[in-house]
Order: structure tokens, then C-alpha cells, then sequence
């Protein structure tokens, strides 16, 4: 059993398991089932019952921050991050020109968006995320 503040997700072996855990919870609480899990903590959950599968998919979350950083129409890229990439203090701002330039870009808020994306589905890119949040000091 799963808690999330008021929402409950159970699972178990057995529907008849499940069926009997949800009677017993109903004699001590008031509850209402809402029937077969779809989503949980903003992630779409899928069960294929015949090749006994579950599956799970932050596709509406990763499309809202890229909508909200306005990036929608930007090219996928499938490679990841080359471990042997140097980023350097002699990189970051140093003039009031680059500070004034960086100052409307939302750099904290991209990466604090991402890092739920690598805890939830995505910790193909908890690398990239994980490097480049040392950079968030210095990015405005």
C-alpha cells in the first residue's frame, strides 16, 4: 500500500487479497475506490493484465516543462551527455552584460523540474541533471 496524503494505492497478489484489504479498511474508515490505478504523483500508470506488465509514463509532466520553458518545439536528441564534459568556474558570468542576459532565464527552476522527471521515470538523464545542478550558484 501506497499513501499519499488522502490517496491510498494497493496492490497484492490476488484481487481477492486486494478485495479483502479494501473491506477491512472500509470497517475502520471511510473510503471510496476509485477504481483501477491511472495515475500516481503525476505519473500515468499502465497495466497490460494479459503480458503481465506495468508501465509507466511521465510523458504530460515532461510536456508540461517544456511548454512552461517554451522548448516545445525543440529537436529530440537521443545521445546522452558526454561524462568527459568539463564545465568550469571560467564559464560562469562574469560581466554585468552576461548577469543581465542570464537574469530572465529560469535556470534553478529547470533543473529542480528535471530532477523529479529522474526520480520518477527518467534516471537516464539523473547524470546530466545531477552535473549540471552544481552549476545553479552562478546561473543569474
Amino acid at each position: 500500500m501506497a499513501v499519499d496524503v488522502d490517496d491510498l494505492s494497493i496492490a497484492g497478489n490476488t484481487r481477492s487479497a486486494i478485495a479483502k484489504f479494501k473491506q477491512q479498511l472500509h470497517a475502520k474508515f471511510k473510503i471510496k475506490d476509485m477504481g483501477e490505478l491511472c495515475w500516481l504523483l503525476g505519473i500515468e500508470v499502465k497495466r497490460d493484465c494479459a503480458a503481465h506488465t506495468i508501465a509507466f509514463s511521465q510523458a504530460a509532466y515532461i510536456e508540461r516543462i517544456l511548454c512552461h520553458f517554451k522548448l516545445q518545439d525543440t529537436n529530440l536528441l537521443s545521445m546522452l551527455m558526454d561524462p568527459h564534459h568539463w564545465l568550469t568556474k571560467a564559464q560562469c558570468l562574469s560581466t554585468p552584460c552576461e548577469y543581465e542576459l542570464m537574469r530572465g532565464v529560469p535556470y534553478q527552476e529547470a533543473i529542480g523540474s528535471l530532477m523529479y522527471a529522474t526520480l520518477g521515470t527518467c534516471p537516464d538523464i539523473a547524470f546530466t541533471v545531477s552535473f549540471l545542478s552544481q552549476f545553479m550558484q552562478n546561473p543569474s
